[in-house]
């Protein structure tokens, strides 16, 4: 299910209709926002029978890493781990510890939660729209995970019984659940930003956390990738529907000097944003 959604990358004309954003806020109609949602999930599964224009050949490259990762995965893996041991790969792995937290939904689902609400009741209905597609994308991730991962039953690293170990919901090591979440923020904030050098930023920490979870020892290096792929891929549906049926685009962030102090900014609009600037 996971590879189905990178594959084949959404696009407008392949998404199905999208809710209607005055009926799925959860405090004015909690019944629309868990149709809204569930629309959203049927989107992500349905997403892979309609290809268009680029999906294969990003697909293959994604199922051909995904592969070659799988072969070679306790090779790769016994590098990772050493590699952190000093220099670079221990700051990698530091910074992905420390961003570890972030990645578990059940200690974020809460900001997310109170921020879509608060922007509801104060009208930022911008924000409120990038709370939802969080909170989506992270949900339909999660429950994707745990269908697939519970019927793989690949075991972790730490357990000591190598790279091909399966026990049918006894292992939860494919996919990873961290690598698909902190996939997902770096992939819906950086399309808001819409600018380079936080698209690089936000993806760059991801990477740390997708490495801390191998080196770790909590996943197998093919198991963090597709994870992250997964994510993502969730995050593009998620994003095109919510998008689509608000009317908005980027949030086009501006930086910003402040003349008086030298300081540096980045102003970043609350409203619809339908140019997309």
């Amino acid at each position: 299910m996971g590879l189905w959604v990178v594959v084949a990358a959404p696009t407008h004309a392949q998404t199905p209709a999208p809710p209607d954003p005055d009926r799925d806020d959860l405090l004015d109609s909690p019944w629309g926002f868990t149709k809204a949602f569930a629309g959203d999930a049927w989107a992500t599964m349905t997403t892979p029978f309609v290809i268009e224009d680029g999906d294969v050949a990003r697909g293959t490259v994604i199922l051909a890493t995904a592969l070659t990762l799988f072969a070679l995965d306790g090779a790769v893996h016994e590098r990772v781990v050493d590699a952190s041991d000093s220099g670079v790969g221990a700051s990698i792995e530091d910074v992905g510890e420390f961003l570890d937290p972030v990645a578990l939904m059940g200690n974020t689902n809460r900001y997310w939660i109170a921020g879509m609400l608060v922007s509801d009741l104060v009208g930022a209905e911008y924000l409120e729209t990038v709370f939802k597609e969080i909170l989506f994308s992270h949900w339909i991730a999660g429950a994707g995970r745990e269908i697939i991962g519970g019927a793989i039953g690949r075991r972790r690293p730490e357990g000591g019984l190598g790279e091909y170990s399966f026990s049918f919901r006894d292992g939860s090591s494919f996919p990873s659940g961290h690598a698909a979440t902190i996939t997902q923020l770096a992939a819906i904030l950086s399309h808001h930003i819409d600018r380079w050098p936080a698209t690089v930023l936000l993806y760059g920490l991801a990477g740390t956390v997708v490495w801390e979870r191998v080196s770790s020892d909590s996943h197998w290096p093919s198991d963090a990738v597709l994870g992250a792929a997964w994510g993502w891929g969730v995050a593009q549906v998620v994003m095109r529907r919510r998008e689509v049926s608000a009317g908005i685009g980027p949030w086009g962030a501006v930086p910003t000097v402040d003349p008086a102090t030298g300081s540096l900014g980045l102003r970043i609009p609350l409203g619809p944003n339908p140019a997309g600037r």
